[in-house]
């Protein structure tokens, strides 16, 4: 139930102002984050995690502080392909944090989920080799991971599985991948998809995505009276002008990007680890 009235700290829901490098993981962060404080048991998880934290060297129950540790890495990892800096939840935003620790996790999401700026973005191939890290072991998880990180529009892209003899030279297999993508591109034609789209936009991006929580915070923290008075008319059209500092203007603006990061949250909740972790004793999780 809602029933704070004082001002939402800024860096809860303004992310205009994060650099674009940062922007990816920001999202993870923030996101992630977010999962923390909705999802009671993850949050317990986290409390008891910080409490072991602070035991004293060779303390008898610092397997424990371990074993949890690695049950949280392994939460986040499957649902972001990385672990955030989970022990600054949930009190500390990105933008409070020290700038050593935003670019040791930028560079540290870079490098583990290939997020550099790169032809890639075009074509993106993984091996099971390079998927363990993040535990991708199905067709479902991959599309999952590529599409959360991804800012690009997604509505032609086709997911399936190769195979690469590397005992052959790199001609040979430029050759055969070549003719495929030919042959694709012939049968794509026959289903009537011909038309080639590319359209590089920031809609649906990192920092839309960002925007979109921002909404959530300011809805679920102010009451309904608090957030907007009644119906004035803009353009003509009958809107509701927000009383507060949010990152839309217009309450039905601000209740539509609210409800497509709850979902996103949904969604990534939902993505679960492929296997019960061994001594696991958080079932629910």
């Amino acid at each position: 139930m809602k029933t704070e009235s004082s001002d939402l700290p800024r860096e809860e829901w303004d992310f205009a102002k994060v650099p674009g490098e940062e922007l990816a993981a920001c999202f993870a962060y923030e996101y992630a984050r977010e999962l923390t404080k909705q999802w009671p048991r993850l949050l317990q998880l986290l409390t008891i995690a910080k409490h072991y934290s602070k035991l004293p060297p060779k303390h008898p129950d610092g397997w424990k502080e371990v074993r949890i540790h690695r049950l949280l890495c392994r939460i986040f990892r499957r649902r972001f392909g990385d672990c955030p800096a989970f022990w600054f939840f949930p009190d500390t935003t990105w933008q409070d944090l020290e700038h050593k620790t935003r670019l040791e996790s930028v560079e540290d999401l870079n490098f583990n989920r290939g997020l550099r700026e790169s032809p890639s973005r075009r074509l993106k191939i993984r091996t099971l080799r390079e998927l363990e890290p993040p535990n991708v072991k199905s067709i479902e998880g991959f599309a999952y991971l590529h599409e959360l990180f991804s800012d690009e529009e997604l509505d032609q892209t086709e997911y399936g599985f190769f195979a690469v003899d590397w005992n052959y030279p790199d001609p040979e297999i430029e050759s055969a991948f070549k003719s495929w993508l030919k042959e694709q591109r012939e049968e794509r034609a026959k289903l009537g998809l011909i038309e080639i789209k590319h359209r590089k936009t920031s809609r649906g991006g990192f920092r839309d995505k960002l925007r979109r929580l921002g909404a959530l915070r300011v809805l679920n923290h102010y009451p309904p009276e608090v957030l907007a008075d009644l119906p004035i008319e803009v353009v003509d059209n009958p809107s509701w002008k927000l009383k507060v500092s949010a990152p839309y203007s217009y309450l039905p603006d601000l209740y539509e990007a609210a409800k497509k990061a709850q979902r996103l949250i949904v969604e990534i909740r939902a993505s679960r680890p492929q296997k019960p972790i061994k001594g696991q004793s958080f079932r629910g999780i």
